[in-house]
Formats: structure tokens, C-alpha cells, sequence
């Protein structure tokens, strides 16, 4: 685990396809890039259990746009950070929460994925939310909203993630 300009890389390398020739696995054109925003201290609503969450299925979600995240991440609770992992675009179907035998009659918006630690572990980069807010409890929806966008936007693009992976592997 590396500790890179305040974001903690946790990457192990194996023989994984993104990574037999030593691409940069934010830099290959034929992987998406997946985010999620999780805080440990509160990791389950048990309020949303079968209804858009399983327990078992912690840590495992993902989705592929930034404006679905802003929503996921104002519906938690601050405190917390974004997982980001890139994967090649031709497994996406194998982790489609909406086709998913454990998933599918869940309330799930298209572009969400259930996807293991043992698929991801390879790219993972955990970056801290560190925004000002007025309130340690709860997201204001209004005045943080545009915040974690903004943040979002400049600390999650497929460049950033590019450059801190990099530098990480130099």
C-alpha cells in the first residue's frame, strides 16, 4: 500500500490480462472505469436490504458515471471515499446488476455492477472525499451537492487516475 499526493493505491500485481504488458490499466482504451463512494463507519442501510442492496454485496458495487455517483455518494453519509477500479469493457456483461441472478429483481439503475474484490484488486485506487461541509452527519444536498461534482470531476477523471497510477508505478 503506497500513499501517493493524500491518495491511498492499494495494487497488487499478478498476471491479469490489463497488465501482462505493463499498461497503465486507466490508460488502455479497451477498460471502463468503475467508481464507487463507500465510508467504512457506515458501511449498510439495513433499511434497502433486497429492496437495491445485499448485505453480502458490500463493498462490491459500482458505477460507471460520475453523475450517478455524485447521487450514490450525497445518499451516504461524509466521512467516507471514492473506490475507482478499471476493467476491460468486454466483462462488463458478467457484472451487470441488472442481469445478475442475485441482483436482477432489485430496484437497479443501468450502469451499476456487482463485481468481487478478487476481479479489482489489480486496479484499485481509494481516493478520500475532502470537501468543506457544514454538517459531519449528513450530505446537504444543495450546498454539497455541487461540491463533490466538482471534486468528483477533477479528481476522478480517467486523466487524474492515469497520472496518480503512474507515478505510483514509476
Amino acid at each position: 500500500m503506497k500513499l501517493a499526493y493524500g491518495i491511498v493505491i492499494d495494487m497488487k500485481f499478478n498476471e491479469a490480462k490489463i497488465f501482462e504488458q505493463g499498461n497503465n490499466p486507466y490508460e488502455n482504451p479497451e477498460n471502463t472505469v468503475l467508481y464507487r463512494y463507500e465510508n467504512p463507519a457506515h458501511p449498510y442501510l439495513e433499511k434497502r436490504e433486497g429492496i437495491v442492496s445485499k448485505k453480502e454485496l458490500i463493498g462490491s458495487w459500482y458505477c460507471d458515471d460520475l453523475k450517478d455517483l455524485k447521487g450514490y455518494t450525497l445518499a451516504r453519509k461524509p466521512g467516507g471515499r471514492f473506490v475507482v477500479v478499471s476493467i476491460p469493457t468486454s466483462d462488463l456483461g458478467k457484472y451487470d446488476a441488472q442481469k445478475l441472478e442475485s441482483t436482477k429483481e432489485m430496484d437497479i439503475e443501468p450502469g451499476n455492477y456487482v463485481i468481487g474484490s478478487e476481479v479489482v484488486e489489480n486496479s484499485r485506487v481509494e481516493i478520500p472525499l475532502e470537501i468543506d461541509i457544514d454538517n459531519r452527519k449528513r450530505f446537504n444536498h444543495f450546498k454539497d451537492g455541487q461540491a463533490i461534482f466538482t471534486y468528483i470531476q477533477e479528481r476522478l477523471s480517467k486523466e487524474n487516475l492515469s497520472t496518480i497510477y503512474s507515478e505510483v508505478h514509476e
